[in-house]
């Protein structure tokens, strides 16, 4: 708990994670037909933060006081059973769906369905694994693991059919699971070489993933919410509207006399005017963290 605490103490919640959270909470207290969340971002855009918050927020429900109003109020969510599944950390014997099952507590119903070889896991058999209970399923990372799954043989095809066809499965069954939420990170999203690999294949996963899906986007790069998010982390506090309002005069100030010095273009000026509500950034930053939406590649 105290981890918690300390976690969101440094979260600020843009309208994409508070849209986001009170959406899954909704459905895991029984409120919502919304099963399945799909968090669109690229690279650094707050995609796990947002997985980290809901697992917190859906263990420990007692943790939504730290929350703005609006995101919980009327909901009164119980306990639920968590999987945080990492793709780049799936267990070699129990696959996908056996790591599902053993950490919301079920594998001994799904132990069949990996010994002896990986088997295909159909609606019901899901269906049997998350019954009526809450139940919040946070997927992450698995582009790599897809792409090292397309070179190990299964039958008459390979582990990445087996993990297409158990993965539909699971979104089907949770859909109808009244108080089950599956969030998956975007597929779509800087893995060259995974895409490189399974080409159409990835595409599509990515648009089963998509079929029923809510898609959320945890942070809006065009907007000032970047500075809020770098001032609750970077800062206890910081000087009042007054110094902003004394830096942006100056700074309006000394870019006036370079446009006049033709150093500037005319009206380069004006990016003062976003001072305040940037500072202690440059007005100008926000521009340049919106490429990463144009540019996912983690290089």
């Amino acid at each position: 708990r105290d981890e918690a605490q300390a976690f969101f103490a440094k979260t600020h919640l843009t309208a994409g994670m508070s849209e986001f959270l009170r959406g899954a909470l909704r459905r895991v207290s029984g409120q919502s037909s919304q099963a399945i969340f799909e968090l669109r971002q690229a690279m650094g855009g707050g995609k796990t933060h947002n997985l980290i918050a809901l697992g917190l927020i859906a263990s420990n429900p007692d943790l939504l006081t730290m929350l703005p109003e609006q995101v919980g109020a009327g909901l009164t969510p119980s306990r639920a059973r968590i999987a945080a599944i990492n793709g780049r950390d799936i267990s070699h014997d129990a696959h996908l769906w056996g790591d599902i099952a053993r950490q919301l507590g079920r594998e001994d119903l799904f132990r069949k369905f990996w010994i002896d070889g990986p088997k295909k896991v159909n609606e019901g058999d899901w269906a049997g694994l998350l019954g009526d209970q809450p139940n919040v399923i946070l997927l992450d990372e698995l582009p790599p693991h897809f792409a090292m799954a397309h070179t190990q043989p299964v039958g008459q095809g390979t582990l990445l059919d087996l993990l297409k066809y158990n993965l539909a499965n699971l979104l089907s069954a949770a859909m109808k699971a009244p108080k089950t939420v599956v969030v998956i990170a975007s597929l779509d999203a800087a893995y060259d070489e995974a895409r490189q690999i399974l080409g159409a294949q990835l595409q599509d996963l990515q648009q089963e993933t998509s079929r029923g899906a809510k898609s959320i986007t945890p942070v809006d790069l065009n907007t000032g919410e970047v500075y809020d998010i770098l001032r609750k982390r970077l800062f206890t506090r910081i000087p009042g509207p007054e110094v902003a309002d004394r830096v942006a005069s100056a700074y309006g100030s000394a870019l006036r006399e370079a446009v006049q010095g033709k150093a500037l273009r005319k009206g380069a000026d004006l990016i003062a005017d976003d001072v305040p509500a940037s500072y202690p950034f440059h007005p100008g930053y926000k521009n340049v963290l919106s490429l990463f939406k144009e540019n996912p590649r983690p290089d």
